[in-house]
């Protein structure tokens, strides 16, 4: 687990070690995933990550064969997302967000291309996490009030003040990690109960 940084702590330490200690607990709990596990849907109509042919939905994101199942209006109840969409879920917002805050600015919707399999999602989450990282680390805790730091456009980013933003993209990094562990204990009790 991240350690805390010496007192006094300044909201950027706060967010900075959240962030560390829920990646740290999202790594572990993707130990050993398979390809099988990644797809697997629990439920019929699941959204997931598949061939750009298979999508489920009209607004299926990514650049490659591989997308990500997507509706621009938000559903309720929410559809039941696969571990694949979790995951290029929570690396899809972590790179927009980095390249619209720290990079070029310049990413479109479409722009990413997805893995397929799961040591491809997790090579890409590692990749992504570098750089957000990396990032977030550079920040001052004035930053935080910054409004439009962030300027990702399908978002309330230009509107909001940094600090706002982080602390978003973290919910999403906890909220779709604690997911995707109780998706991983389904699975494993599933096994359990064909054995």
């Amino acid at each position: 687990m991240a350690d805390l940084p010496p007192a006094p702590l300044t909201r950027r330490d706060l967010l900075l070690a959240q962030y560390d200690t829920s990646y740290e607990y999202l790594i572990e709990r993707l130990a050993g995933l398979s390809d099988a596990e990644y797809h697997w849907e629990p439920v019929a109509g699941c959204w997931g990550v598949r061939r750009r042919a298979e999508a489920v939905t009209p607004h299926a994101l990514g650049a490659g064969e591989w997308v990500l199942d997507y509706e621009r209006a938000e559903l309720h109840p929410a559809p039941v997302t696969t571990i694949a969409w979790r995951l290029c879920h929570i690396v899809y917002g972590q790179r927009m967000r980095h390249d619209y805050t720290f990079g070029a600015r310049s990413l479109q919707r479409d722009s990413l291309a997805l893995p397929a399999d799961a040591a491809g999602a997790v090579a890409w989450l590692a990749e992504s996490h570098a750089a957000w990282r990396a990032g977030l680390a550079g920040l001052r805790d004035e930053d935080l009030d910054v409004v439009g730091l962030s300027s990702y456009p399908w978002g309330l980013d230009p509107q909001l003040p940094f600090g706002a933003i982080w602390w978003w993209t973290n919910r999403e990094l906890i909220h779709h990690g604690a997911e995707i562990g109780v998706l991983r204990d389904l699975w494993a009790a599933r096994d359990a109960a064909a054995r």
